[in-house]
């Protein structure tokens, strides 16, 4: 009996939880919500890797049309982000909040 229950206690102990829905764990990767729209850059801070853009209602995060400041992922060429630049960038929401996850000239 006291194995049986030895052994039950070491089941709960090694369940993996997160793979569970709800977990915050480190899978943002996998779940995480994004959007691709059309923007115009209004300034931005190469040193900080943030950008302030008016962009196009991002309707998978739940967002209207605004000018607001993103920051700029690693993996994206900031030298995209001049003033007065039109882009199709996509933005994800992160732990971190809202990010520019990819950019590219926009050709309208």
């Amino acid at each position: 009996m006291i194995t049986l229950i030895a052994a039950s206690a070491l089941i709960f102990t090694t369940v993996d939880h997160h793979d569970q829905p709800g977990h915050d764990g480190n899978h943002h990767a996998q779940t995480e919500a994004s959007s691709t729209v059309a923007a115009e850059v209004r300034t931005a801070d190469a040193d900080g890797r943030t950008a302030v853009v008016s962009h196009e209602a991002l309707t998978e995060l739940g967002m209207s049309a605004m000018t607001m400041r993103f920051s700029v992922a690693e993996t994206v060429d900031f030298d995209l982000f001049q003033p007065g630049a039109h882009l199709m960038i996509t933005v994800v929401n992160t732990a971190d909040g809202f990010q520019i996850a990819d950019a590219e000239l926009s050709h309208h």
